[in-house]
């Protein structure tokens, strides 16, 4: 984590770096065109590479270049082999077993063997390394006894030889198999990991496509390809270049002059700015490319934290605020949102009313909450130009209804993990895309009241209902589908009743590539494949 003068620094050298690439260009020196090179641009640095602290979405973009799990999800929903080369589950939906690729390296070390991913899962677990995704691995038999310090491993978690791998679950759980296509499903190796974690956070020694050549951090992060990978689709380019600070209009201007290959990887992936433009322009209207994401853009309402922890407020807060406006529902960007689960994922509930905009009715629920106005509330939110441009938008909503909001502009990473500490964040703008085709990953990972006493938690609105919580239990071990989808929706709209989040909306991933840029490159899961596409001459 970084200061502000640090950061200060790192956008300094970024800048420069912009400056001399701009001046050769300037003096007629070429940039060789036919090189095996991807070159894209992002605002700010990952925070860590390691997958098993892998929170942020820009973060995960680059997962699949550097890693391999064990499946990969194609068109959505398809799971399909990778470091694995088959798998099977049980009738019962409990028990996983996985028959490695053989070959599998970390980078320029040893074969990957089944006992390496029973390390990483049990790193996940281990409240020590702090990984988000800990929550997803509870239902594994043994965990309780495992964090109890009661086991020193988790007999759900077996390597019966070097290329098998089990995981035994406590209760029937259809949608667990996702998991292994997300950074769970990753090996890293133990001998690497506890000499040195935070170096492996920076160069891991990794199993998938491309490694670390360079990271300067502020100014560029260069992958090259890794030549003992043993996946099942070879890597095309030789290096990805990414060049670190520039924003979204610099982005712009350097993808038209053709020196990126990729205008955006953040935020809607064209500049909202631009969008109108370059949809109209006969030049790259072809090349503009979009879908619905698998997830939802919210803000959090802390329901600890006064006066957030009065439920009339949220709900006030909800209605006086007119979320197709600053979402550009009218332009395609978002779709409307009504509550959590978005409509390109089963279990959407058609007939469920959310929060229409309506001034009047907040200012009646603000009267009613037996609060002194004005209210006085910070919101915190990332960088990113649109997301300024929505809390600016947000600010003044409430303001015609008597709620003061102090807007925190701060890094995305800085502010999730600051969300992530009990009544420390009072609003955060925010979003989340999921790991797993299904409910369980966008209301029960994220509303779940048991987890808001995690740490780190998801739940960044510490909202608690423990009927919504018993709902969440029963669905998880429903088999039919049908009963299944019908208790989220239950739960879906116990939770919009109670208002811990302003819902927002769910987004469009936009994407524009230049002509010479094929392959699928939009996926609802991962947002952008960069490593599925390739470079025709």
């Amino acid at each position: 984590m970084h200061s502000g003068d640090e950061i200060s620094h790192f956008r300094s050298v970024a800048a420069i770096v912009l400056l001399l690439f701009a001046a050769t260009l300037a003096a007629g020196i070429e940039v060789p065109s036919r090189e095996r090179v991807l070159h894209i641009a992002r605002l700010e640095d990952p925070r860590t590479l390691d997958p098993a602290l892998i929170e942020m979405q820009e973060d995960f973009l680059l997962f699949p270049l550097v890693h391999m799990s064990l499946l990969e999800i194609t068109n959505g929903t398809t799971l399909v082999p990778q470091a694995a080369k088959s798998w099977n589950v049980s009738a019962d939906q409990k028990c996983f077993t996985f028959q490695l690729r053989e070959g599998v390296r970390f980078g320029d070390c040893r074969e990957v063997v089944a006992e390496d991913f029973v390390f990483s899962l049990e790193r996940i677990l281990d409240p020590v390394t702090g990984s988000m995704m800990s929550s997803y691995l509870q239902g594994i038999l043994g965990v309780k006894e495992f964090l109890d310090k009661r086991a020193a491993h988790i007999v759900g978690i077996q390597a019966p030889d070097r290329h098998t791998l089990t995981i035994t679950l406590e209760r029937s759980d259809p949608t667990f198999a996702y998991l292994m296509a997300s950074q769970v499903g990753v090996a890293v190796p133990r001998e690497v990991v506890l000499k040195n974690p935070d170096n492996y956070a920076v160069k891991p020694e990794a199993t998938g496509p491309y490694k670390v050549r360079k990271w300067v951090r502020g100014a560029y992060l260069t992958l090259e390809q890794n030549r003992n990978y043993c996946g099942p689709v070879q890597p095309y380019f030789d290096r990805i270049e990414i060049l670190i600070g520039a924003d979204e209009t610099t982005r712009m201007m350097m993808f038209e002059r053709g020196e990126l290959d990729i205008a955006g990887l953040d935020g809607y992936g064209i500049p909202f700015s631009s969008l109108y433009r370059v949809t109209r322009d006969d030049r790259w209207r072809g090349l503009v490319e979009h879908q619905p994401a698998f997830g939802v853009d919210y803000v959090s309402m802390n329901c600890e934290m006064p006066p957030l922890d009065n439920k009339k407020v949220r709900q006030a807060i909800n209605y006086a605020v007119n979320r197709d406006r600053w979402m550009r529902v009218q332009q395609g960007l978002f779709i409307h949102g009504k509550g959590v689960i978005p409509p390109n994922m089963p279990g959407f509930n058609e007939k469920l009313v959310g929060y229409p905009y309506d001034p009047g009715k907040a200012r009646q629920l603000l009267a009613e909450s037996g609060l002194s106005l004005p209210l006085r509330i910070e919101l915190w939110h990332p960088l990113l130009e649109a997301t300024r441009f929505r809390a600016q938008g947000i600010q003044e909503d409430l303001r015609q209804v008597g709620i003061e909001v102090s807007l925190n502009p701060v890094d995305a990473g800085i502010a999730f993990t600051a969300a992530q500490q009990r009544k420390r964040v009072p609003m955060f703008m925010t979003g989340w895309n999921v790991a797993i085709p299904d409910p369980v990953d966008i209301l029960a990972s994220l509303l779940d009241g048991r987890a808001a006493m995690n740490t780190p938690t998801l739940n960044l609105a510490f909202f608690q209902n423990p009927v919504v919580d018993h709902l969440f239990d029963e669905a998880l071990k429903e088999t039919d589908i049908v009963r299944r989808l019908s208790l989220y929706r239950e739960a879906e709209e116990m939770v919009v009743e109670g208002a811990p989040w302003i819902f927002l909306g769910h987004q469009n991933i936009y994407a524009l590539r230049q002509p010479w840029i094929k392959g699928p490159l939009l996926e609802p899961i991962y947002w952008y494949r960069l490593d599925r596409i390739w470079r025709e001459f």
